[in-house]
């Protein structure tokens, strides 16, 4: 169970900041390219490590949940950050 938690909290991790990159690019946010590239790579790495330390089988569901919860709370942030910045810019 500990291993399913793992993979959860990684691929949460993992696909959110892949996620937020993209919509980085998209709205051309340059400021967010470079730290969240950093931290994409840190994630990737805890992502390899994780994966090796539990093993393949039988995770792939435990990954899928994780890349949905990462992806929904990407672009939730995202949207927030950017009503945020609009309504400063409108002052």
């Amino acid at each position: 169970m500990l291993q399913f938690a793992a993979v959860f909290g990684v691929a949460t991790v993992y696909v959110g900041l892949r996620s937020l990159q993209q919509l980085n690019v998209q709205h051309s946010m340059y400021a967010g390219v470079f730290p969240v590239s950093l931290m994409m790579a840190l994630a990737d790495s805890w992502m390899i490590a994780v994966l090796a330390a539990t093993g393949v089988s039988g995770i792939s569901v435990a990954y899928g949940l994780g890349g949905g919860t990462g992806c929904t709370i990407s672009i939730m942030a995202h949207k927030w950050w950017r009503s945020r910045n609009v309504k400063i810019q409108n002052r």
